[in-house]
């Protein structure tokens, strides 16, 4: 039975609220919010409705994410909190520009963004934890991303084929890779780089708190030249810089870059490290492995 255009329109702009026990679901500025009673918080969802479309001229360009929603349809207003993206809630939108988002954003989930082609533009939140499988994947306009130091877990192909991302500020402090699962957006048994083919990606830096760098962040670049690692840096993942065709230099502030040899961190990729010894520093071998001594003088004051 079709809807009347009235019914339409009331369902986009009066805000329409499905309930399932503690949950509601409502239409707000033509996104959709998934409202949870018990905790009063919201998350960002796809349309649970296929034949309601939100026309050329309601959408917008410019996406502001508001901190706080309220249920339209109660006397008594309940603020609930906007923490999270849920997977593919704007996958495949041709009109989003740009992306403005609340702090209070703590993830974002498998695809969300995936194939918004003329996304160029957007921030992502100082206290962002996640960031799901290919969620910012075939954004082909976005030529630039600052990844937050809260960030703890990156997902399989987050920005893959971002063809005109240019340059990334990595600040996660401690990122991982998120465990694959068969919501991999192009496989279930192989992890895809976070910025697989990004053929303009050529400048990759890090921030000052960088302590962990997960595995495989640069495999295969072939643009990258050059990349600096902050004496923060304690540990990097298996194949972090392997196969990247033009790195030439890594350069380490401290001894940490010594390991290199003897880590698959770089393999394939003609890369000279220049690590820096620490005053009173020593390296030596045993057993394949590199052992850093710290060299301790005597104290010559002693019994004076």
């Amino acid at each position: 039975m079709k809807r009347s255009f009235l019914f339409t329109l009331l369902l986009l702009w009066t805000g329409v609220m499905l309930a399932q026990g503690s949950v509601k679901i409502t239409l707000i500025n033509g996104v959709w919010y998934q409202l949870h009673q018990d905790k009063n918080v919201a998350v960002i969802i796809k349309s649970p409705y296929k034949n309601i479309k939100i026309s050329k001229k309601a959408a917008k360009k410019q996406l502001v994410i508001p901190e706080v929603v309220c249920d339209l349809l109660v006397e008594e207003k309940t603020a609930y909190r906007v923490i999270g993206i849920d997977g593919g809630a704007f996958k495949g939108n041709d009109l989003i520009t740009e992306v403005e988002l609340p702090e209070s954003i703590l993830f974002i989930d498998n695809i969300a963004f995936m194939n918004c082609s003329k996304l160029k533009k957007i921030t992502l939140p100082s206290n962002l934890k996640f960031l799901g499988d290919g969620a910012f994947a075939a954004c082909k306009s976005l030529q630039s991303i600052v990844i937050p130091d809260s960030l703890q877990q990156i997902g399989s192909g987050a920005f893959d084929k971002c063809k005109k991302l240019k340059s990334v500020e990595w600040n996660a402090i401690n990122c991982t890779l998120k465990p694959l699962t068969q919501l991999s957006p192009s496989s279930d048994t192989a992890y895809i780089p976070p910025f697989h083919s990004c053929p303009k990606l050529s400048r990759l830096t890090f921030g000052e708190k960088v302590e962990h760098i997960p595995s495989y962040l640069l495999y295969g670049n072939p643009s990258v030249k050059e990349i600096d690692l902050p004496e923060t840096v304690i540990g990097i993942g298996e194949f972090a810089f392997a196969y990247c065709k033009k790195l030439k230099i890594a350069r380490f502030k401290t001894s940490f870059g010594a390991r290199a040899e003897h880590e698959t961190w770089f393999v394939g990729s003609p890369t000279d490290v220049e690590s820096v010894l620490m005053p009173g520093e020593t390296i030596h071998m045993s057993g394949g492995s590199c052992i850093i001594n710290t060299k301790v003088e005597p104290d010559t004051n002693q019994g004076n």
